[in-house]
């Protein structure tokens, strides 16, 4: 349902409602994934913008104007993409209005929400929701959108907006990018998980001796460790007989692991596109000194769960880089 409300006055102080005891937390994204923009909001949570380049400097997420999606709120705040279970689609804010209603769009059979949005001065997002209320809100305007998350998520709040602008305001809102939310759990084990990003690598000789701790493996039939962050047995790493100068490697994650989901675009319905998880380079002799560029590697493929494989050249060595996550315990709400 959508609603303008041309008469509302952003002075007007709409708290959170609250689906668990206390005040509604705004979680902060991980380490280097976002930014603190505004405006608070009425319920006093604090919007980021999630960055567009990573730590080493390599873009994440895709260029996509500054849309962001509920894909991408999972990976930034709690290292999951597939945090959020419930999500509706983004929607223009044209002619005053929304061309359709938000409803959820996943093929979750419990994400049972009736979402109300009223906004005002073409600006100022006000949003009710049940039973489940909402983890996340995508409000977006200029060339960014502000993330305002919410644990435990709320039956509402108000007063979000897009990041401010040079006008020393909001800027106009263009879009709401979605609403993330998660069913109220009825058990344990019904929650949802939380990841830390890893880079991993088969085990052998440095590809320099100080600093980058990157590693290239010769060609053996015996399992070879997967390190993750250097020191971590995240699993194994196997190599096949060759079949006409083919090699298939075969990666092998150990439980509490799973290689990493990173939403680089998104198709013509919506769904994620991620980036490429196995990167391998196979040497016919020691590669040079340097820090070896994964990204530039020859053979790569995106894996999903826990096992992976892809089909190399036979050769001697082979630098084998993976991106993982390892499942970590969400941050605790006060």
């Amino acid at each position: 349902m959508y609603t303008n409300a041309s008469t509302f006055k952003k002075s007007v102080l709409s708290f959170a409602i609250i689906l668990a005891s206390g005040a509604a937390v705004a979680n902060e994204p991980l380490a280097g994934w976002g930014n603190t923009s505004a405006p608070v909001s009425d319920g006093n949570v604090t919007p980021y913008i999630i960055a567009k380049t990573g730590q080493d400097g390599q873009p994440i997420f895709g260029d996509r104007g500054g849309n962001r999606t509920c894909n991408d709120v999972g990976k930034a705040f709690f290292g999951n993409a597939e945090y959020y279970r419930c999500w509706t689609d983004k929607q223009d804010f044209e002619d005053d209005g929304f061309a359709t209603d938000f409803v959820n769009v996943s093929d979750d059979p419990e994400c049972i929400n009736d979402i109300a949005v009223t906004v005002s001065e073409g600006t100022y997002v006000s949003f009710s929701a049940g039973p489940d209320g909402i983890g996340a809100a995508i409000i977006k305007g200029g060339s960014d959108a502000n993330v305002y998350v919410y644990e435990p998520q709320v039956l509402s709040d108000s007063g979000l907006a897009s990041p401010i602008n040079a006008s020393g305001g909001p800027a106009g809102l263009s879009n709401i990018g979605g609403f993330c939310w998660n069913p109220n759990p009825e058990g344990d084990g019904d929650e949802p998980s939380c990841y830390s990003d890893e880079t991993a690598w088969a085990a052998g000789t440095r590809y320099v001796t100080k600093g980058n701790w990157a590693t290239y493996t010769p060609y053996t039939l015996s399992p070879v460790t997967l390190f993750a962050g250097q020191t971590m047995n995240s699993g194994t790493v196997t190599f096949s007989t060759p079949v006409d100068n083919v090699v298939t490697i075969t990666v092998t994650l150990n439980d509490d692991w799973r290689f990493a989901l990173n939403p680089v675009d998104y198709d013509e319905n919506n769904e994620p596109i991620y980036d490429n998880n196995i990167k391998v380079q196979d040497y016919a002799s020691a590669p040079s000194k340097k820090n070896p560029a994964p990204g530039l590697f020859s053979w790569k493929i995106f894996a999903d769960g826990q096992v992976g494989t892809i089909e190399v050249p036979q050769n001697m060595l082979y630098g084998i880089h993976v991106d993982v996550e390892q499942e970590v315990a969400c941050p605790i709400v006060p």
